[in-house]
């Protein structure tokens, strides 16, 4: 036995590097089939891994079939380890060959090996390859990681990386809903990074998943991620828009007394206005969310934000609104009554109206010459008068 083995590797020595690929591939093959031990297969893999030869994913299948038969007979650390080492080797060259043919015996290695880094490359393999009919099994395996190391913190996270991968590669409809929970959940911040980065490629439109999230979810910060998600993501202005005005319904709905969750309203609103001033230009049914969030005054940033985002809804409902806070700031500055605050959303009102460009706007912008405000806000209600009128 101990010649063979030494006859083996000599030829693994002398074998040289000008025969051609296809001969080459030939050779590892007949050599891989004399080989009577995982020591001399480990040897030869090294080799064929080397020819990245798609010729080459049949032998490899069945190598991994045999693998897989194998492991329960496994009794010693030494022995496992090595079938884990060769393991490992063809599931990733299978991957990376995106041989599809093999997904199944893939799948077969997370099934029945116990080691979770060879559990977690079968998975992004199995990715890799597109084998779309595992998708929902691969989903199943990440929502129940989801819920807890159970015990097992470190072998659960390297699976999770895993199918968080290799739902990404696979872009299986089923994988999103349990990847943005994972980019929530309990694992290292690594993990939830790669999950909430996999979100932006696994599908161009989470519309309608995100708005199950912000209608059935009681977590506001959940709310509050999904919107930033569909932000990120590729879908329509209009679905962005849409899934934005539920954040803000959902935000102004709710008054808790607890200040935690207070502070998790306001920038759940916030979030939901900031996308609305990019996306919701013309969507007509969200200007009384928009005026009551202005007029609740609960933070400075996100009245103005809201303002802003009227200026930027455009339609007449939204500029007869800012019209009317105008009129109101108008009075009260003749009553001496407007603070700091109410000079800064007098500025970021009459800077709506010029967004607007809308002529119902126009009486109230020449009120405040007569209204006694500070120079500077006068020259900017008639910068605006300009450029509305022009």
């Amino acid at each position: 036995m101990k010649r063979k083995v030494v006859s083996l590797l000599f030829l693994l020595i002398i074998i040289p590097a000008t025969v051609m690929a296809g001969d080459r591939a030939e050779v590892w093959t007949n050599l891989f089939k004399r080989s009577k031990s995982l020591e001399q297969q480990k040897a030869i893999l090294t080799n064929i891994l080397k020819l990245d030869d798609r010729d080459m994913a049949p032998l490899l299948m069945d190598a991994l079939s045999e693998y897989v038969n194998g492991s329960k007979s496994d009794t010693t650390y030494d022995q496992k380890s090595l079938r884990n080492d060769v393991t490992l080797m063809v599931v990733q060259e299978l991957g990376d060959l995106k041989a599809s043919e093999a997904a199944e015996t893939v799948m077969d290695v997370y099934r029945n090996f116990e080691d979770p880094i060879v559990r977690s490359a079968a998975l992004i393999a199995v990715g890799q390859m597109r084998a779309l009919q595992y998708g929902e099994e691969i989903s199943l395996i990440l929502r129940n990681l989801n819920f807890g190391p159970n015990g097992k913190e470190r072998e659960n996270e390297i699976m999770a990386y895993g199918a968080i991968l290799g739902l990404e590669r696979m872009k299986s409809p089923f994988g999103y809903e349990p990847v943005f929970y994972a980019s929530r959940g309990w694992y290292p911040s690594r993990t939830r990074k790669l999950a909430e980065q996999a979100l932006d490629t696994i599908t161009d439109d989470p519309t309608e998943f995100l708005k199950s999230v912000i209608e059935n979810t009681d977590n506001y910060k959940n709310k509050t991620y999904a919107i930033e998600k569909e932000a990120s993501s590729k879908a329509p202005a209009s679905s962005k828009a849409d899934v934005a005005f539920l954040g803000l319904k959902e935000g102004l709905e709710f008054q808790p007394d607890d200040l935690s969750q207070q502070l998790d309203l306001s920038k759940l609103r916030l979030t939901s206005i900031q996308v609305l001033n990019q996306y919701g230009k013309g969507k007509e049914e969200v200007v009384p969310y928009l005026k009551e969030s202005a007029e609740r005054k609960w933070d400075q940033q996100e009245r103005l934000n809201a303002i802003v985002a009227l200026g930027v809804n455009a339609t007449d409902p939204a500029v007869e609104v800012l019209a009317e806070f105008l009129t109101n700031f108008n009075y009260r500055q003749t009553e001496g009554l407007n603070s700091n605050e109410d000079l800064q959303a007098i500025r970021s009102t009459i800077g709506a109206m010029v967004i607007a460009n809308n002529s119902i706007a126009v009486p109230s912008l020449i009120e405040v010459e007569f209204s006694n405000f500070p120079g500077n806000i006068s020259r900017l209600a008639k910068d605006a008068l300009t450029k509305i009128e022009d």
